[in-house]
């Protein structure tokens, strides 16, 4: 429950980086390295849910 839950707040922390544009400049690495493998990881989540995965089935 609360890994789902930590992997919503990154997620809205992604978008508001990705919105902000401007912030994404000032220090590109330190997101880079937290978001690499994570940004990828929520889009194969969404197309597995899209697909009709069940929500248990996400939660490895």
């Amino acid at each position: 429950m609360s890994v789902n839950r930590l992997r919503r707040y990154d997620e809205i922390k992604f978008a508001t980086w990705v919105a902000n544009g401007q912030s994404a400049c000032s220090e590109p690495w330190k997101w880079h390295e937290l978001f690499k493998g994570r940004a990828t990881y929520c889009l194969r989540a969404k197309q597995k849910r899209r697909l009709g995965w069940s929500q248990a089935a996400l939660q490895f």
